[in-house]
């Protein structure tokens, strides 16, 4: 995953509280352990996308409790801003930073990329996608079957789907690729002949200002196991809605600035 473009620098954030969560990846989405006592947890799933606790969800596991962070929660109520941030090689899991002080401390060269936040329930903003053909050196692919928008979609934020999901075109053109040239397994040579996918991300739905370009390379949507090969892309059919999900969270930094009713995005240190 590459993040090829940040435009604006965070500037003069002060808040009085930094308080750091470890998340771990489920298939449930993004979990946080509280302890509650020297023995025991109780297991929380971050969610954006909704304001009200639910009803305890059920794991195979484990009951897993709900733990809004979108707008109108009552986290987002009392807390003036969030980061997330993927894991690394020295925090092997993602982690949830509570009103950072200084959140550029965590960005490369201290920069984020900051967009409007489009509803007022959920954390969602304006993206057009793209898909990109390899490099050039690769010429065995085929341009022509490779197709872009540019008119920006409405999209979500999701640390309860592991995956993607672009629209159906997009889809299509990925899964034409990756069939065309027997991609399975994660050394087939032929996997630097599929394209990747672009999304540029606007800083609001009514202007065209570019704040952050985040590019799916094929090892980013191409998932192997021992079961075999999944795609960590999904098309918008059926009332599947376009959101980003873990599988692009792994590579970069969200930063949630509830007091502005905006997002930020960074290349993670």
């Amino acid at each position: 995953m590459k993040i090829i473009l940040i435009i604006c620098v965070l500037i003069g954030v002060h808040s009085t509280m930094d308080q750091v969560r470890e998340l771990r990846e489920t298939p449930n989405g993004l979990v946080w352990r509280r302890p509650v006592s020297a023995t025991t947890f109780e297991s929380y799933v971050i969610d954006l996308q909704n304001s009200f606790i639910l009803p305890n969800m059920i794991s195979f596991s484990e009951p897993l409790r709900l733990l809004p962070i979108g707008l109108g929660s009552n986290y987002a109520c009392r807390t003036n801003s969030t980061m997330i941030l993927p894991p690394s090689e020295l925090y092997p899991y993602f982690r949830m930073i509570t009103n950072p002080v200084d959140p550029t401390t965590y960005c490369f060269e201290g920069t984020i990329g900051f967009a409007d936040l489009n509803t007022e329930s959920h954390v969602g903003l304006d993206a057009s996608v793209e898909v990109i053909p390899p490099p050039r050196g690769d010429s065995s692919s085929s341009p022509a079957l490779l197709e872009e928008a540019s008119t920006p979609y409405p999209y979500e934020l999701s640390t309860v789907a592991n995956f993607d999901v672009i629209p159906r075109w997009a889809y299509d053109v990925i899964l034409a690729q990756i069939m065309r040239f027997g991609v399975d397994t994660a050394d087939d040579e032929d996997i630097n002949l599929l394209p990747s996918i672009k999304y540029t991300i606007y800083r609001s739905r009514e202007s065209d200002d570019i704040v952050a370009r985040i590019v799916s390379e094929p090892r980013d949507y191409l998932d192997f196991t021992p079961e075999g090969m999944r795609l960590m892309v999904q098309p918008n059919s059926y009332g599947n809605r376009l959101k980003l999900g873990i599988n692009t969270l792994k590579h970069i930094g969200v930063l949630l600035d509830y007091q502005r009713h905006q997002i930020g995005f960074c290349e993670p240190l």
